[in-house]
């Protein structure tokens, strides 16, 4: 299944200004945007002498991954890594394409056409890779990487407010007279402000908890179904125990359904172990799972043990949990760090 980028709706009229009730919420936020004391820039470490391809991946990596990739000693092993990287990502492995790879580069292609340097006509019709690609490393082109498309955004040049809906993002070209941007994610409940400082510079007005919150969730479950209730959404705790490496999944975040009577379940973990930021072992686990309602409502969770043969040193686990019996993918990953 591949990802596709939405696309404009054509039933919206996007040159209207936004009702009032929506402007009354939306420009309170705005003006707080503004009279931040002062501008925080997105704190995403840049890697300007090595391969490019590396740097922009760099902007979806957990603290962790970017703590093992500064430790590898040559550019063979990054490319090792790398590649590791974005297997953990793919949303379907055992397909040839890599969903997220594709979305990721894809995002890039967006954030250098509307966030770089080069700015060329309104439209960007004429825009052409491989000119000024470096809105990749702008603000607003970290945070669009990252997060993906904004679900709401407004355009305001401290009078007016223009709302932009989801799906018609393509059309920004008609409030370049914009000073301040508002970007909306409902999944995160995040909104962020970006202030225009010259016709190429939009930085990022502030930066809080939340935020860098999302960030942690987004980079860690990259391309994760946003439409998945949290309160629903696969979610797990993982511990060492002695031998194994247990993983227990509370029942609620399970999807189960029903055979010959019971409430049935299936997971599988995969476990990419580190150990003194060299990769040293690949780990499975499965279980299949079966209850009753009496039975789930005692247990209250389910457990999956994965073996595991520690010897001394620092770990990282990148563990992935799948719900392989979810009527829709269900998966998540979470990292683990311990020494011994």
């Amino acid at each position: 299944m591949k990802t596709r980028r939405r696309r404009p709706d054509p039933g919206v009229d996007r040159n209207a200004v936004v009702p009032a009730f929506i402007i009354a919420p939306a420009l309170a936020l705005a003006l707080a945007f503004t009279a931040a004391s002062c501008a925080s820039r997105l704190p995403v470490s840049q890697d300007p002498g090595r391969d490019p391809a590396i740097s922009k991946a760099r902007l979806i990596m957990t603290d962790e991954e970017v703590d093992i990739f500064e430790h590898l000693p040559d550019t063979e092993a990054r490319r090792a890594f790398l590649d590791d990287f974005w297997k953990s990502r793919d949303p379907h492995p055992g397909t040839e394409e890599n969903e997220a790879l594709e979305e990721f580069e894809s995002r890039v292609e967006y954030a250098n056409r509307w966030f770089g340097t080069w700015v060329g006509n309104r439209r960007r019709t004429n825009w052409e890779p491989g000119k000024n690609d470096n809105g990749w490393s702008s603000d607003r082109g970290k945070i669009y990487i990252i997060l993906g498309p904004p679900d709401e955004v407004y355009f305001t040049d401290g009078e007016d407010m223009h709302y932009l809906p989801a799906g018609s993002i393509e059309d920004r070209w008609r409030y370049d007279s914009a000073t301040m941007e508002i970007w909306f994610y409902g999944r995160y409940q995040v909104s962020l402000g970006f202030s225009k400082h010259s016709e190429s510079l939009w930085i990022l007005d502030s930066v809080d908890a939340q935020m860098m919150s999302a960030l942690s969730e987004a980079k860690l479950n990259w391309l994760a179904d946003a439409s998945a209730s949290p309160k629903r959404a696969l979610r797990f705790k993982a511990e060492r125990r002695g031998r194994v490496i247990r993983i227990t999944v509370p029942g609620s975040r399970i999807s189960f359904k029903e055979e010959g009577g019971k409430l049935v379940a299936a997971l599988e973990a995969r476990i990419a172990v580190y150990r003194d930021y060299r990769k040293v072992a690949d780990l499975s686990g499965s279980g299949r799972y079966a209850f009753s309602e009496e039975e789930l409502l005692a247990a209250k969770s389910v457990v999956l043990d994965v073996p595991f043969q520690p010897v001394p040193g620092r770990y990282y686990l990148d563990i992935t949990l799948e719900e392989t019996s979810a009527p829709s993918p269900s998966r998540y990953r979470k990292g683990m760090t311990f020494a011994l």
